[in-house]
């Protein structure tokens, strides 16, 4: 028998598709687009890794804000050095123990930052605490020994005039004095100057300024002691309460 031929033609021969080659222009393309960031991170990390630190090590041992910029400064144009000159980098790299040296700073910043937080920082705050209440207390019996210099005076306030202003001109006055601060400190003094019975007395009379009289620029209401119920602004005059009857609302 002859051999029928089959009617439905089978795929036509086509060459086996060759898989796609990876090409090296795109893939170095990508890592050119990614590499300006990665750039930018080890530049901004080389540069301020040094001056951190330093300023953490300067902050344990004092203070002082102008010695501490300075240290940074100085951190500052090493990292630049090191950063953009590699010949520089090279001759400070070490030979041995490289992955040592390059984690000591981390652990140095976060070692550093610890103490700050839990030690040197309390620490510090207490003593400021204590040299500021010394002042005050010194500044108090200056205050005292001025105003008792005119207790048997004829014209007692001219002598208080006299004797008083240069001990106020002196009064403790805070490191970094600003409005809150320096309010505080103005409060401070005009309770201590309300404290002496001389002093106390000529304000009562010049001015009526009683102990009622806070300074801060709200006034005490009357039969009250809590001074945040102030809530009008503060006179030479009382400070009544709105159900007062003299009051008219």
């Amino acid at each position: 028998m002859n051999e029928l031929s089959n009617p439905i033609p089978g795929p036509p021969n086509h060459p086996p598709i060759a898989p796609t080659p990876n090409h090296p222009s795109s893939s170095r393309s990508s890592e050119t687009r990614h590499k300006w960031y990665l750039e930018l991170l080890e530049t901004c990390r080389a540069l301020a890794g040094l001056p951190v630190l330093v300023s953490l090590i300067l902050e344990a041992f004092t203070p002082d804000t102008k010695i501490i910029g300075t240290g940074a400064a100085i951190a500052v144009v090493i990292a630049l050095i090191l950063r953009f000159f590699p010949k520089v980098r090279h001759v400070l790299k070490p030979h041995k123990g490289y992955a040592f040296w390059t984690a000591l700073p981390w652990f140095l910043t976060a070692a550093l930052a610890v103490v700050l937080i839990f030690v040197v920082l309390p620490d510090r705050a207490v003593k400021q605490s204590s040299l500021l209440a010394n002042k005050w207390l010194k500044w108090q019996k200056d205050l005292e020994g001025a105003a008792g210099q005119c207790t048997k005076a004829k014209d007692r306030d001219k002598c208080l005039a006299e004797q008083l202003s240069p001990v106020i001109d002196n009064r403790p006055r805070p490191e970094r004095q600003s409005d809150a601060t320096g309010l505080a400190s103005d409060l401070m003094a005009g309770q201590l100057m309300l404290a002496n019975e001389n002093a106390r007395s000529a304000l009562n009379d010049r001015l009526g300024i009683r102990e009622k009289f806070l300074g801060s620029g709200r006034s005490e209401p009357v039969g009250q002691t809590n001074y945040t119920a102030a809530s009008v602004p503060e006179y030479l005059v009382p400070n009544l309460s709105d159900k007062s009857p003299n009051v008219w609302v």
